[in-house]
């Protein structure tokens, strides 16, 4: 058994590790790479809870002589995920004794497609699962040879895992049945077993004190600045996102949390084939049967990580970030999906091998779990050619030289989002080209502990005295705009004296004052939109990995916003082609297809705008604003009373019943 037990981990590694190399990525991805990569290359604090065993690291491996920073913290992705794959194996083979179906499961779990994305791009999430599958593998080995110093360990590893990322909690539920349906082999003395694990645990949260050193150093990335005790429980409480739930935006509705349930399901589905689920669907019904105990253990440990997490976390869903953002917490329930799918194995091979003795009248062991070495394969031919274009694709690193790229010399650029602000912290902290530009993390500056920070960095601001009041960011604007050209990812609350005009990928802020210059305006976004790069000129040309995709959304918004204010200015021919940029970026926004038609209108293109319109009626037919277009057309182009008063009709009815304005999407 032991023999087997090495073999196939040498096995597994021997495939994965070449495999995952080669496919390794060398850039930033989206989502909160930027944030983690730049607090761990300027030995700063990450965003809550920190991550300190993640940016510790991580800010060892940028160190490194090779490669770019973002491909060296990768390697936290990569090597932990190399590492879980034999203990995947192990836990599997432990279980089941079966090396073949634990090689097959094993390996399909490591070709689908979200366990390779995930290892080989800058993440947290490929650590977070080799502290869960090594977890795992400690519980099972324990009760299998029952050495109590595994337990030691555990608590250890448990410890350290909670300064990594704390949804392994919803681990616990299993963890605790495991060790109670296995309590008889517990040591007799408990006391000293007690305080021994404890001791273990308490040692394992060590890591926590990075952000305590880290912080002293001022750094530009200092989330909380957990220097102060207060700032320490807030940054490991998550305090700005909202304590003891996923973000700032969560929807509460039964509605709305039992939609990611499904959704969880329809990504299983779509990443796992049928094949996939109908193998989870077997292992389900035959486990539960042949060994209750084990049943419970995987369906507790996939409940509470997945059903249960994604209705308690409840993401929004309304456009690719949030998406992609609720993908990634998926890696972990996909783990237990594919110990499921191991036994799903053994029952349909159990099944196959009574039919044919049966039909063949012969009692002989046929090779059938053999076959499902196909699901594997299946899942790396569907995974592969989504995956290999990120290798060297540079559409997020291109957003931060894009933005930094529209931003005047010596002027201020407030950010808060966080596809932009993330990617921009990455290329301006990295690349120390743009240290002329003074990058303030607009979304905190509401805070004291930013406030002091941005007093050290910037000393040449004028900083509002009133620190904790709600205008304070508008008052910092104001103060500040008569000495400073100022650029923002958003129009910003401001003062009436003054008004935020797009430009290329961000904001300026104008006096209400200032005329306009309408040529200038043509040219300076002509020049900008030249240089910058086409988003569907990367990987997202050949797949739309969710997280990635963002992206569309700024450039597609950009397009149509500069073409709002092009049309505002009468320059309808430009004005349409913006919006045409904005429909092949985001096909699925009904307001570019809207602003499109009424550029068309506005030039009587009106047969164009008419077959437009008609198709966007039938795709968007639940937004009222729809509506109002209809009655512009029939009016400014074919003169049609009936149909102006019809649709101006359906507008109001659809307003009455409720249904939602594109503004409030």
């Amino acid at each position: 058994m032991r023999r087997k037990l090495i073999r196939g981990s040498i096995i597994t590694v021997g495939v994965f590790l070449p495999l995952l190399l080669f496919f390794k990525t060398n850039t930033l991805f989206g989502g909160d790479a930027g944030d983690l990569v730049t607090a761990a290359y300027v030995r700063g604090v990450a965003h809550p809870p920190g991550y300190p065993l993640y940016t510790f690291l991580a800010y060892l491996l940028t160190k490194l002589p090779f490669s770019t920073v973002a491909g060296r913290v990768t390697f936290l992705s990569t090597i932990p995920a190399i590492i879980t794959l034999p203990l995947v194996f192990a836990s599997m083979f432990l279980l089941i004794k079966r090396e073949i179906v634990s090689l097959i499961a094993t390996f399909s779990f490591g070709f689908s497609y979200l366990f390779i994305l995930l290892a080989i791009i800058p993440e947290v999430f490929a650590l977070h699962l080799l502290f869960v599958s090594l977890l795992t593998f400690l519980l099972v080995l324990w009760s299998k040879i029952k050495n109590t110093k595994l337990l030691y360990i555990f608590s250890f590893v448990f410890g350290l895992s909670l300064t990594h990322h704390h949804t392994i909690l919803f681990l616990t539920p299993a963890f605790l049945y495991y060790l109670y349906v296995n309590r008889s082999n517990f040591p007799k003395k408990n006391f000293k077993f007690l305080v021994l694990s404890s001791s273990f645990l308490v040692l394992g949260l060590l890591p926590y004190s990075y952000v305590y050193f880290a912080a002293q150093g001022n750094p530009p990335i200092n989330w909380e600045n957990p220097q102060t005790l207060h700032g320490f429980i807030r940054l490991v409480t998550r305090a700005v996102y909202g304590t003891f739930k996923s973000g700032t935006l969560v929807g509460y509705s039964i509605r709305e949390r039992f939609f990611h349930i499904f959704l969880l399901l329809e990504t299983l589905f779509i990443d796992t084939t049928k094949a996939g689920l109908l193998l989870f669907a077997s292992g389900f019904v035959y486990l539960f049967f042949t060994n209750r105990r084990q049943f419970i253990f995987l369906f507790l440990a996939f409940f509470f990580t997945g059903p249960f997490f994604v209705y308690y976390a409840s993401f929004p869903t309304g456009n690719d970030f949030y998406l992609g953002t609720i993908e990634r917490f998926y890696l972990v329930p996909y783990f237990f999906f594919f110990l499921f799918i191991s036994w799903g194995i053994i029952g349909i091979s159990q099944l196959l091998q009574r039919f044919f003795s049966i039909i063949l009248k012969k009692k002989k062991q046929y090779p059938i779990s053999n076959v499902f070495i196909l699901l594997p394969i299946l899942l790396f031919a569907t995974s592969a050619p989504k995956l290999l274009p990120l290798r060297h694709d540079q559409t997020a690193e291109n957003v931060g030289h894009d933005v930094l790229e529209t931003v005047s010399s010596e002027s201020l650029l407030l950010m808060t989002e966080d596809t932009r602000l993330f990617n921009t912290e990455y290329i301006y902290f990295t690349s120390k080209n743009a240290s002329n530009i003074k990058l303030i993390h607009f979304g905190l500056l509401r805070f004291p502990f930013y406030q002091q920070y941005v007093k050290k960095r910037f000393p040449v601001l004028d900083m509002p005295d009133n620190g904790d009041s709600p205008e304070y960011s508008k008052v910092f604007i104001e103060n500040n705009a008569e000495n400073y050209t100022i650029f923002a990812d958003a129009s910003y609350a401001i003062t009436e004296e003054y008004r935020w005009v797009p430009v290329g990928l961000i904001y300026r802020l104008y006096s209400i004052d200032d005329i306009l210059d309408t040529d200038w305006y043509l040219e300076e976004n002509e020049r900008l939109f030249s240089i910058y790069q086409d988003p569907l000129s990367g990987a997202l040309g050949k797949y739309k990995h969710v997280m990635l995709a963002d992206v569309l959304r700024i450039y597609g918004n950009a397009r149509r916003e500069v073409g709002k204010i092009l049309f505002k200015l009468g320059k309808y021919d430009e004005a349409r082609k913006y919006f045409e940029k904005a429909v092949v970026l985001q096909d699925e926004v009904p307001e570019n297809h809207l602003q499109l038609i009424m550029s068309q209108i506005m030039l009587k293109s009106c047969d164009k705008a008419k077959v437009l319109f008609n198709r966007v009626e039938e795709r968007f037919s639940m937004f009222p604003d729809v509506y109002p277009v209809g009655a512009l057309l029939y009016k400014e182009c074919f003169n049609d009373e009936e149909k102006f008063d019809f649709y101006n009709e359906l507008y109001e009815e659809k307003v009455r019943q409720g249904q939602l304005k594109l503004e409030e999407l």
